[in-house]
């Protein structure tokens, strides 16, 4: 059954189920990601209330299942994925029975965002995985595409990126050859995503991809709207000389004109944002390739000079500022790079020095976020603390400020002090 066919069934189950107004006023049913969901809910808990009790009084299990799938939706869409998953397995299980196979197996994609939405990736990839095999041998490219897209976001939550980029480069391809760019700018996204800690390179040309489609949607929509307002000017232009109502026609070119203004605005913007993300990633990657060097070296003259006790903690030393560059660094992971329980490694470490891994970490990422403050000073305080290990800005200031009594900035401020001081000492 086609888009079309499935919106029309649609209308006609909640003419059966007696729908309100409420509900078929606000209900705009179109087409994305392969099915039919609810532009928007204008009417928030009175339709969606009216929504539940006409899937539940529908007699037709077919008419039924469309209803209790766009009830999964509705609240996928509210954020209320708890209450959308039992709708959409409601769905998929009346279709099964009713000899609707082919139409169950397609809202296996629908199901899996709802999983996904619960934070339930594993459980999301498995659904993916047999949708992807059901559509494999269909002709529909499209619903192939999608579902490969949630199936790289999936993986990637799952932090498996190395499985996620093959996924979203198929659909990236689907959707090329298709010339759907709305789809393809996620993909590209989720490329970008999953490629920029291990192949920046790739990664950025990923990025620039993405603004160029996002650049394009706009670009198109921008050409549909100021068609749609040329031709609804065009024919009030002729009725207004009926009527001697030309006053309302300059107020029409006026908002023309002003959305133009916009349009060029918006565009402006757009610019400005991919030039500055990519002079952000080629930044980042330079000082992460300049740490890397620099490790590498005291690594050398370390391993010259250390045994015993010291290479433990020189290697620990490394695989922390390795797990720094990626952006990340806590003790589950060093003692999993390292091939041991994070118990195994306090032991270890017990027998060396009296710090505890989480507190040698705590000490590694401030000394090197004192060292990037001090010799980059260029670097914002969000991009120090991001090659530093920390998510954001914020957990980066307050994790300094209780290590140094300082916040970065005042950090900065006080070494300029003492550098001019040192300046005018020396005169």
């Amino acid at each position: 059954m086609d888009d079309a066919a499935i919106g029309e069934e649609a209308a006609v189950a909640l003419e059966e189920v007696g729908a309100g107004e409420a509900l078929r006023g606000l209900l705009h049913l179109r087409v994305a990601e392969g099915e039919p969901y609810l532009a928007h809910l204008s009417g928030g808990k009175e339709a969606v209330d009216e929504l539940d009790v006409g899937a539940r009084k529908a007699d037709n299990p077919g008419r039924m299942a469309i209803l209790q799938a766009m009830a999964s939706e509705v609240y996928h869409a509210k954020g209320d994925d708890q209450r959308a998953l039992p709708y959409i397995d409601e769905a998929i299980r009346l279709d099964s029975l009713n000899g609707m196979e082919e139409r169950a197996r397609m809202r296996l994609a629908q199901r899996a965002s709802v999983l996904i939405g619960l934070h339930r990736y594993g459980d999301a990839e498995q659904t993916l995985r047999d949708a992807i095999a059901f559509l494999r041998k269909g002709d529909d490219r499209q619903s192939l595409g999608i579902a490969l897209n949630k199936m790289g976001m999936a993986l990637h939550c799952l932090e498996r990126d190395e499985e996620a980029m093959p996924c979203y480069q198929e659909a990236a391809d689907i959707f090329t050859e298709l010339g759907d760019l709305y789809n393809e700018v996620h993909a590209r996204r989720g490329l970008y995503e999953t490629q920029w800690k291990s192949h920046p390179e790739r990664a950025r040309k990923e990025m620039e991809r993405f603004n160029e489609l996002k650049d394009s949607i706009y670009s198109i929509t921008s050409a549909e709207s100021l068609a749609r307002y040329n031709a609804e000017f065009g024919n009030e232009w002729l009725e207004l000389e009926n009527h001697s109502q030309r006053r309302i026609l300059k107020w029409g070119m006026g908002v023309a004109g002003l959305l133009g203004i916009l349009a060029v605005v918006a565009l402006a913007y757009i610019y400005r944002s991919r030039r500055r993300n990519r002079q952000l990633s080629e930044k980042l990657s330079s000082v992460v390739a300049e740490l890397r060097a620099e490790r590498m070296a005291r690594n050398k003259e370390d391993k010259a000079s250390e045994e015993g006790a010291d290479d433990f903690l020189a290697q620990l030393t490394d695989v922390v500022n390795q797990e720094m560059d990626k952006g990340r660094a806590d003790v589950n992971r060093v003692a999993a790079a390292l091939g041991m329980s994070p118990f195994k490694l306090r032991q270890q470490m017990s027998l060396y020095t009296d710090e505890q891994p989480k507190d040698m970490i705590r000490r590694l990422r401030i000394e090197r976020a004192a060292y990037l403050l001090r010799t980059r000073p260029e670097l914002t305080v969000q991009e120090t603390g991001f090659l530093c290990g920390y998510g954001d800005a914020a957990n980066f200031t307050r994790a300094f400020k209780q290590a140094t009594g300082l916040t970065p900035s005042e950090f900065q401020i006080k070494l300029k002090v003492s550098a001019r001081c040192a300046s005018a000492f020396s005169l």
